[in-house]
């Protein structure tokens, strides 16, 4: 039974070269790749970049939720010296 994820991705891969078809043809029949050493190297990147990444997300929220932080002090402050 092929998923749709399967023909999605030979759908993708179709207008790609052939060496991809087949490597995909190949990953379907359970053949295991040669380059292992290289798709190990690529999944370790692609985690770095992945926490990477994230923690930038986090240093965002972390940078708003300061400001908002800022603004309800500098509120405070202003609305303690104004009466």
């Amino acid at each position: 039974m092929v998923e749709v994820v399967e023909c999605n991705l030979y759908a993708l891969l179709k207008s790609a070269r052939t060496c991809f078809v087949r490597a995909w043809w190949y990953q379907c029949q359970g053949l295991e790749s040669r380059n292992q050493g290289e798709l190990a190297d690529g999944l370790m990147a692609h985690r770095h970049h992945g926490q990477r990444v994230l923690l930038a997300d986090l240093m965002r929220t972390l940078a708003w939720l300061l400001l908002l932080a800022a603004l309800v002090l500098l509120t405070a402050y202003c609305a303690l010296e104004w009466t």
